[in-house]
């Protein structure tokens, strides 16, 4: 496995970042009680950070467009770096992406929003396609509107970091020697040694690092690869070591979690359907008789307890069952009840 991290990456990656903090719940994240301890001066910073983005908000929601995690600023970032272009600040990035044509704005948009590579050939072919993926009515004419005026989107989206910038930077800077530790000493076998994840598989891969501050808690280690590109990148929350190798009372706690999610009938088919069939979520909404808004909640709280994740292939988005902890669960079960 060949390694690449940079400081100016992990910056800029964690500058791109920046606005998503207003949007992200923090609180639904799992964490266990030594582990909300640990995070206490990171969710204090979070609170501050997001009262300094509200005035904001309103921009933010309808230019920073983001579908299950994946941003389309970040996604036109990575296109960069994936063609061999490397900007060294926030400022030649801006250039960079002014530059871009209006088709790559095109196809990187599409596959932000709907998670899969497509091609549109009309105004009706979009229309059909915001139809059948996006559930929010006010989202569908911001994705429309957005998709006939992508300069204006990228013109605005720049604009919001030439504001926002120095009023998160002091933040950052509170963070940045952890950060800097973490890029001079990382060792990624070491990291994920006790990790459920195996990251032996990627050992013949190239792996490009991302290093964020301890203000994006939700990445924690977060692994994206294109089968395009022989890159994977693996997004590193900066206080990762010290929640990757959970001890014995964490995992415990995490598996009383698991079951407690686990224990709603209605999630519990949710995660079957996920899993079982290739329905969307409109239709597990209807075949359970509940709104795709519920459907979307029950997900995230299955993410948020560690029962799902996403990957994205080359192609399009999809969950996946953390069998490790599924088994572990009803490892549980079956030996403190003598089953």
């Amino acid at each position: 496995m060949k390694v690449f991290v940079y400081k100016h990456q992990s910056q800029i990656m964690d500058y791109l970042y920046a606005p998503y903090i207003l949007i992200e719940d923090y609180n639904q994240i799992s964490l266990t009680s030594e582990e909300k301890e640990k995070a206490k001066d990171i969710f204090n910073d979070l609170k501050e950070v997001k009262k300094i983005l509200h005035p904001f908000k309103k921009r933010i929601e309808k230019y920073y467009h983001n579908k299950n995690h994946k941003i389309y600023i970040i996604n036109l970032y990575l296109n960069l770096l994936n063609e061999g272009k490397d900007p060294k600040t926030m400022e030649d990035l801006f250039e960079m992406v002014m530059e871009l044509s209006n088709s790559i704005l095109k196809e990187v948009f599409l596959y932000t929003v709907f998670d899969k590579k497509i091609n549109i050939e009309s105004s009706e072919d979009l229309i059909q396609m915001i139809e059948d993926e996006i559930e929010d009515e006010k989202e569908k004419w911001n994705i429309y509107w957005s998709y006939y005026h992508l300069p204006k989107v990228i013109e605005e989206i720049l604009s919001l970091y030439q504001e926002i910038l120095p009023k998160y930077i002091p933040y950052y800077k509170t963070y940045e020697r952890e950060i800097d530790d973490m890029i001079d000493n990382l060792d990624i076998y070491e990291l994920f040694k006790d990790s459920a994840f195996n990251i032996n598989q990627f050992s013949n891969k190239h792996v490009r690092v991302f290093v964020l501050s301890s203000l994006n808690p939700r990445i924690l280690a977060s692994i994206k690869e294109d089968q395009t590109n022989p890159n994977i990148d693996l997004f590193l929350f900066s206080r990762a070591h010290l929640f990757m190798n959970r001890s014995l009372q964490d995992k415990e706690e995490l598996l009383f979690m698991a079951m407690k999610a686990l224990s709603d009938p209605i999630r519990y088919d949710v995660l079957k359907l996920m899993i079982q069939t290739n329905l969307k979520k409109k239709e597990i909404a209807e075949k359970l008789s509940i709104t795709p808004a519920n459907v979307s909640f029950h997900i995230q709280k299955l993410i948020n307890t560690n029962l799902l994740s996403i990957s994205v292939d080359e192609d399009f988005m999809k969950y996946q069952l953390n069998k490790l902890l599924l088994k572990n669960v009803i490892q549980k079960i079956q030996d403190e009840f003598e089953l």
